[in-house]
């Protein structure tokens, strides 16, 4: 118990961002700089009030990597922030956590109160524990030197001073040493998080972690990186997972994120998804990062609405390379990773959505109407109830049909009928012959 920061307070200051820096150890971020030498930096800045910012708030739609953490590894977070804080000569730590995730406050709160029991928490050391995600400025936390890493970064930070540098560097490759939490979602047999060495490739975390692609499912493309990574197609699936292997293509492992998808997902949604994230969360610094995610939300949504100029790829291209080298922060120079690299790999998702207007996968509603099959329409009524539009015409007994004109395609009448009869399915250029108005059940056909 509280091996790290003993260990830590033997070897002093200095040395410990040493043993640090000997470990090679990287922030668990987009970035993947040397926690080391950033410990380095922040204690040599100047200020009595220097703060320590722990972020356990999960930023990206979907991802629970800091909620997992902070429920079983709260007690070495806790170490690493006190170790961070020790080495800098920092009197503030602040550790964010989401203000809906009571489970992972509560966990910290009392990791805190443990190290303050056990005497290991400093009489010149504030602990506060801030609901909601940390909000980056120019000058820092109140205007004091501030030092900004994540749960998983403090966690290793505690693993490199309880083990040591050496035995750390025994996992992972040399040049990314240590393990990565990966969440893994979509189409494989086994979605789940899980933390391996960095240095498997992607084959191995999807068929021998994930136990493969579900049956009747086809593997389309692979994302990793989360909002900010990039598209893998299934012949890249030996891509090694290490911090540089990654970034050389094109990616980042940022959060570990790990989307597999399917043909039923549409390449250009999972864009649209993905960079309207990034303009939310973008620090808003430069222009360039703040106005250009925004002109790639609007050119990727307007494809999937039949809004596509002739020019609009190349601004995609121009704007993406601009602002991966010219954004001053990691989220503005990640946000384009997944647009520049689908455009690479699945030209013809861009062809199709904006020459032909075509969604192949019936994902974007523009390109997709809803019909109610005949054969199958039972006339129970379900999909006429839960239409807000009252398109849905039928009524007791009676096929029901749907008025194309009012419909909004907002798939309502699909989901309610998933559960029932399947009736409703969704089409594109080719639409089933259904009946031009509601007729009698049983009567279609003859």
């Amino acid at each position: 118990m509280n091996e790290a920061l003993q260990r830590a307070a033997a070897l002093g200051k200095s040395e410990t961002i040493q043993e640090l820096v000997r470990a090679d150890l990287r922030d668990r971020d987009y970035e993947n700089l040397s926690t080391g030498c950033r410990l380095r930096e922040h204690a040599e800045s100047e200020g009595e009030g220097k703060r320590i910012v722990c972020d356990c708030v999960d930023r990206e739609p979907g991802l629970v990597v800091d909620r997992h953490l902070l429920a079983n590894e709260a007690g070495l977070i806790a170490e690493g922030a006190l170790i961070a804080a020790f080495a800098t000569a920092s009197s503030h730590i602040l550790i964010h956590v989401a203000d809906d995730d009571r489970t992972g406050a509560g966990a910290i709160a009392s990791a805190v109160e443990e190290l303050r029991t056990a005497g290991e928490l400093r009489d010149d050391v504030a602990v506060e524990i801030v609901p909601g995600p940390f909000k980056p400025n120019l000058k820092g936390y109140e205007d004091e030197p501030t030092l900004v890493l994540n749960a998983e970064t403090f966690l290793h930070i505690g693993r490199v001073l309880r083990d040591g540098a050496d035995r750390y560097r025994q996992t992972g490759t040399p040049e990314s040493p240590g393990s990565k939490l990966f969440q893994v979602s979509g189409i494989v047999n086994q979605p789940d998080i899980y933390e391996l060495p960095l240095g498997i490739t992607l084959r191995h975390l999807l068929e021998a972690v994930c136990e493969g692609i579900k049956d009747g499912e086809t593997l389309q493309a692979v994302i990793v990186g989360g909002a900010k990574g990039a598209c893998f197609k299934e012949h890249e699936l030996d891509l090694v997972l290490d911090f540089d292997s990654v970034k050389e293509s094109g990616g980042t492992i940022g959060a570990g994120g790990v989307e597999v998808l399917g043909e039923r997902d549409c390449i250009i949604d999972q864009v649209k998804r993905r960079i309207a994230h990034a303009c939310n969360v973008d620090c808003g610094k430069c222009s360039l990062g703040r106005e250009g995610s925004y002109q790639l939300r609007e050119i990727i949504t307007d494809m999937t609405r039949g809004k596509s100029r002739s020019g609009d790829l190349d601004m995609l291209r121009e704007l993406g390379r601009s602002m991966q080298v010219g954004c001053s922060c990691s989220v503005g120079r990640t946000a384009p990773n997944i647009i520049l690299s689908t455009l690479e790999k699945f030209p013809e998702e861009y062809e199709a959505h904006m020459k032909r207007r075509l969604c192949k996968a019936l994902v974007c509603g523009q390109y997709v109407t809803f019909h109610i099959l005949p054969d199958l329409c039972d006339g129970c009524g379900a999909c006429a109830e839960e239409c807000p539009e009252d398109a849905v015409e039928g009524g007791r007994r009676k096929i029901h049909v749907i008025d194309q004109d009012s419909c909004t395609k907002c798939g309502k009448c699909y989901e309610v009928c998933l559960d029932l009869q399947k009736a409703v399915v969704k089409a594109g250029p080719i639409k089933p012959r259904t009946p031009k108005r509601p007729i009698p059940v049983g009567t279609w056909g003859s």
